[in-house]
């Protein structure tokens, strides 16, 4: 113990006198060895580093900003994007880690540094550290999955950095549509509340569980109107380069959407070439699944309730309940 405090001292001196020099190549190379291949390593020292790197532009140099994430309130409205952006990136010759879910890459983390539950105050305080570590797996493109709501801390602490994020793709979906299929796919089930995923409760987090509950990942998705509109946000979209994308749009023009997702990641700096005829390809051979839509009309009441909790925001993306 008493060799490790030595040990402990001797580089964090050796680390502030490489911060005093601004020398960002010798900082990366002691914090690859100090923190990351430590498995052991004190991550909450490590927090306070690195936050200080991410306030100063002068250690931008430091990340490698190749994070791209595309969020949306259900995982499932990802799936499309996530094909194709590995396809694009693979067909451009980027390299790139295939698209995962940030609770998954997590849970992997949080196996090899014996931490065992994160919540959302964990995720608050620590997001940094954990996406610095995932960035530096590799510095190709990783492509990363979440439900969760963007979030700012009193601290001033984000769901993410510009310098490890390079750009977000944010998927709405109409979250009248949302309610009909869950309530007709359990219609003859009347305890269950078909709204409580979309409005405001007790709780809105995904308690996300591995290995029989031995690790544990709190996702803070929130309600709908607060999932979307924290993402759609104009300084969040504009800070962190976000393309926001309602999935209707998707469905009825996936060639003009698809063009502009591709402009807006070259305009983040990846090398791509937008070539329509390999867009007009890629959608004849993935064309974009519909599932048939059973007709169902809204109550008085739930329209009441949905419209309190989620009417402003469902406006202002022209959605409207059949009534």
């Amino acid at each position: 113990m008493f060799l490790n405090k030595i040990k402990d001292k001797y580089y964090y001196n050796l680390l502030n006198t490489f911060i005093e020099k601004g020398d960002v190549s010798e900082i990366r190379t002691l914090l690859k060895k100090k923190f990351i291949s430590d498995k052991n390593s004190n991550l909450n020292d490590f927090n306070k580093y690195i936050i200080k790197f991410l306030s100063e532009q002068k250690f931008e140099k430091l990340f490698n900003k190749n994070l791209i994430w595309v969020n949306s309130f259900e995982e499932t409205s990802c799936e499309y994007i996530n094909k194709f952006l590995a396809n694009i990136l693979s067909h451009n010759n980027v390299l790139f880690v295939e698209p995962s879910k940030y609770v998954d890459e997590l849970y992997d983390l949080m196996k090899t540094r014996n931490i065992y539950k994160i919540d959302f105050e964990d995720l608050c305080n620590m997001s940094y550290v954990y996406q610095y570590f995932l960035s530096e797996k590799k510095e190709d493109i990783r492509i990363l999955n979440s439900c969760a709501s963007f979030f700012e801390t009193a601290s001033n602490n984000y769901f993410t950095h510009y310098f490890l994020t390079r750009c977000y793709i944010y998927i709405i979906k109409n979250p009248y549509e949302i309610f009909q299929r869950n309530k007709l796919q359990n219609i003859s089930d009347n305890k269950i509340n078909h709204m409580q995923e979309l409005i405001a409760g007790d709780t809105n987090d995904f308690l996300h569980k591995y290995e029989d509950d031995t690790y544990s990942i709190s996702e803070n998705r929130q309600n709908w109107s607060t999932n979307v509109s924290s993402w759609t946000n104009h300084n969040v979209i504009s800070t962190f380069r976000g393309f926001i994308l309602r999935e209707e749009d998707l469905v009825s023009d996936p060639l003009q959407k698809l063009s502009e997702i591709t402009s807006h990641l070259i305009q983040s700096g990846i090398e791509l070439n937008l070539d329509y005829s390999y867009l007009q390809n890629y959608i004849n051979e993935n064309p974009i699944k519909v599932s048939h839509k059973d007709e169902y009309v809204f109550s008085k009441k739930e329209l009441k309730i949905l419209d309190r909790d989620i009417g402003n925001v469902a406006n202002k993306f022209n959605y409207k309940p059949k009534i």
